[in-house]
Parts: structure tokens; C-alpha cells; sequence
């Protein structure tokens, strides 16, 4: 199985994505007290942070994936958290996508690349309060329907 993350229900796989690749940062939750006459201490204050960032390529018309990319960048928009694991078993947590870059080549009649490069940055969050994402849900709901009624004739 080549899946590697799942950011709020949507896989993220090895062989959907060509040179899928990951950095993670991770900062402390400490501050630097200066001591007269001896070396600085620090204090931990509270929970250091975790970065993620993921940067890959779809080829939407071959293998999908632009509702995906979509349904990110509306949370992005609402800064709404999302789930993350790594892999099938491995739960990270709630995350907040600070920043989306996407580049589309090879652009095609509808305006859409056949080749994207993307870049998602994310930012570990607290828990969502309850309820406070139904009103995203729903949004990034509809927004797929419309992608994938838009592409129908009527």
C-alpha cells in the first residue's frame, strides 16, 4: 500500500502523485531566561509546534484529484482544521492548511492544467470546538458536487 497521509478524508498516495515528498519542522514551547553571572535556561512555557509541508503533482484528467485539491484550498479559505494521519494507522492530529501553492501546466481548453504542482503547508491546531465545522463541511460538500456536475452536460 503506497498511501502515505490522509489530510481529512482524502488520501494522499505515492502512486497517484509523482515525487510526493514531505518535510516536517518542529519548534519548542520554550523561552530563553537570561541568568546574571551564568548561562541562559530555558523554560518550557507550552507544547512546541509541528509543521508539515507536502509538495507534489496530479495529472487531474488521468487520475483525479482536483475536487481533492479543492476541498483543501475552501479550508484553507475558512481556516477550518483538518485530520491528519500518516499512513492507515498513524493519527497526527488536527492542522490548519496556512498556505496552498498551485501551479498548473500544460494548461487545456477548460483552463485546467493537465500536470499541477502543488505545495500544502500545514501548522498542528487545537481540537475544533464542537460543531464548528458543519457550516465547512457543507460548503466543501457543495463544492465538489458543483466539479463534478459542472463537468456533466446538461
Amino acid at each position: 500500500m503506497s498511501q502515505i497521509f490522509v489530510i481529512d478524508g482524502i488520501a494522499f498516495e505515492g502512486y497517484d502523485l509523482g515525487n510526493l515528498t514531505i518535510a516536517e519542522k518542529v519548534s519548542t514551547g520554550a523561552v530563553r531566561k537570561q541568568i546574571l553571572g551564568g548561562k541562559a535556561r530555558h523554560e518550557k512555557v507550552r507544547e512546541g509546534d509541528l509543521k508539515i509541508s507536502l509538495a507534489g503533482k496530479i495529472a487531474p484528467k488521468e487520475f483525479g484529484g482536483l475536487q481533492n485539491l479543492n476541498h483543501l484550498k475552501i479550508a484553507t479559505k475558512n481556516s477550518e482544521p483538518v485530520f491528519m494521519t500518516r499512513g492507515r494507522f498513524e493519527p497526527l492530529g488536527w492542522f490548519i492548511v496556512t498556505n496552498g501553492d498551485f501551479r498548473h501546466r500544460h494548461i487545456d481548453v477548460d483552463g485546467i492544467g493537465r500536470l499541477i504542482d502543488f505545495t500544502i503547508e500545514l501548522e498542528e491546531t487545537d481540537r475544533p470546538a464542537a460543531g464548528s465545522g458543519v457550516f465547512g463541511a457543507v460548503q466543501r460538500f457543495t463544492s465538489i458536487v458543483k466539479d463534478i456536475v459542472g463537468g456533466l452536460p446538461i
